[in-house]
């Protein structure tokens, strides 16, 4: 790894004399943050316009799928699957190609896949072909733009600042996110149909938020601004072969640590998305049929973005891997107003989406952090995709667990049908689920917490383990 000196190197690179008041904690992480290099607001600029082209392809998926391209409804949930189990996929595969060609290089070809991707979408409309382009391009594409922009902002920032860092990722997230609604409505609503001329539109704009993002990296600069300053360094690829990459990841006793972890925490995260999943089937069948659901979504997005970056002020006092514990037992007694009552009623169903949303605004960035902390340095990328793999499995599970109860559950058909439904019994279910997984991550905090000093660095089975303990 070669380095060259850069003349803008600034103290502000070295340590931080520690604040032990309140507001001078808070005051200390936002002058770090304000003094982080260029990079890192460039970072998130191209985070606002990929994600939401991203965001476009997984809002309009389902529609366009069914609508424009023919397919039934049990296929574009199959297309969905392989869509996240190729993202677990890429996650193994190509994870450390951001520790072994830099930040910079792989946000370039990620974006490019992603423009190539559209432009297909644009030209063809054969079923078998747009759903391998989505799994081609758009799944890689994506898994590998989160992995860039979480291991930048670790690199674009001081210790002091990384807390903040990593709530403003969540909220780029979810501004994208509400961006790519709007769009979409935008698009849709004035020419009164989705055929298959509306999702082209779609796609173009797509393209040109992707085609900003693309020409926005050239600015970025490969640094470690907590170890070096503005000091460029330039990426070789040392590392060899791709498999002993990965597999100096494989053998760490910390990297299972996080996968166990990683597992639990999964159960918090698919309670978030049964927001979107499995609640608007609820209320209407509950509440009415077309019920205002857009309540419940207003709430959850507003409510994160309103209150992430105040709760990002407790990493002062309390560890990353607490306010995980913390946020996960918020999100478990968030269920109480909607398991309590057999009747739900619009406040209930959004004091629930509110409480459950102050649980992922503390669960969501300071498990990104705590993983990139505890990862080895240079492999930072590996480690935390890889480790998330049971998350992103978990959500296709959850999925269709989810499917089935609302069927078996809460089916509109059954009222047809003169059956009764019992819907309060689909959140009870997702309940039991979160608060095992909440009184699991509680009681093995033993075997999940990385400890300070680590005595033996390498699984048991390794071949590295072997070796030190013939050395002793």
């Amino acid at each position: 790894m070669k380095e060259h000196a850069d003349p803008e190197l600034e103290p502000l690179a070295g340590p931080v004399p520690p604040q032990t008041t309140v507001i001078g904690s808070i005051l200390r992480s936002l002058n770090s943050l304000y003094h982080s290099p260029r990079d890192l607001w460039i970072l998130y600029t191209i985070e606002l316009f990929s994600m939401t082209s991203m965001e476009l392809i997984i809002i309009c998926m389902k529609t366009y799928l069914e609508d424009s391209i023919g397919l039934t409804e049990n296929q574009v949930a199959l297309i969905i699957t392989f869509f996240i189990f190729m993202s677990a996929i890429i996650c193994i595969v190509f994870g450390n190609c951001i520790d072994r060609f830099g930040v910079k290089n792989t946000i370039k070809v990620s974006l490019f896949i992603g423009i190539f991707g559209f432009v297909l979408l644009c030209a063809v409309t054969n079923k078998y072909a747009v759903q391998t382009i989505i799994l081609l391009f758009h799944a890689p594409s994506s898994a590998l733009l989160l992995g860039c922009f979480k291991v930048g902002i670790k690199h674009y920032t001081l210790e002091a600042a990384r807390s903040l860092g990593y709530s403003l990722f969540y909220m780029v997230l979810i501004t994208s996110s509400i961006i790519a609604k709007v769009l979409k409505d935008w698009i849709c609503n004035p020419l009164d149909n989705e055929d298959i001329l509306t999702f082209r539109y779609i796609f173009g704009v797509a393209i040109c938020f992707l085609l900003v993002a693309w020409f926005l990296p050239y600015f970025l600069r490969e640094l470690d601004f907590q170890v070096s300053g503005t000091t460029e360094i330039v990426k070789d690829d040392d590392h060899g072969n791709m498999w002993k990459f990965v597999r100096s990841v494989l053998i760490l006793s910390s990297f299972w640590r996080l996968v166990r972890f990683a597992l639990l925490v999964s159960f918090m995260k698919a309670a978030y998305s049964h927001v979107y999943v499995t609640m608007p089937l609820y209320l209407n069948v509950t509440i009415e049929f077309d019920a205002h659901i857009e309540y419940a979504f207003i709430v959850h997005k507003m409510t994160v973005l309103i209150a992430i970056i105040p709760l990002t002020f407790l990493v002062n006092f309390i560890s990353n891997f607490n306010l995980v514990l913390i946020g996960s037992s918020i999100t478990t007694l968030s269920f109480a107003p909607i398991i309590m009552y057999e009747d739900p009623t619009y406040f209930r169903v959004c004091l629930f989406v509110f409480f459950l949303s102050i649980g992922e605004a503390i669960v969501a960035p300071r498990f990104i952090e705590y993983a990139i902390q505890i990862a080895p340095k240079g492999k930072e990328a590996t480690f935390f995709l890889i480790a998330t793999v049971p998350m992103i499995i978990y959500v296709i599970i959850a999925g269709g667990e989810s499917g089935r109860a609302i069927k078996e559950y809460c089916n509109p058909a059954n009222i047809f049908n003169g059956q009764g439904n019992d819907c309060r019994l689909v959140w009870l279910i997702i309940f039991t689920i979160t608060l095992v997984s909440a009184i699991l991550l509680l009681s093995l905090v033993k075997y999940l917490r990385q400890p300070e000093i680590e005595t033996q660095k390498y699984i048991s089975m390794s071949k590295e383990a072997k070796d030190h303990q013939s050395s002793q």
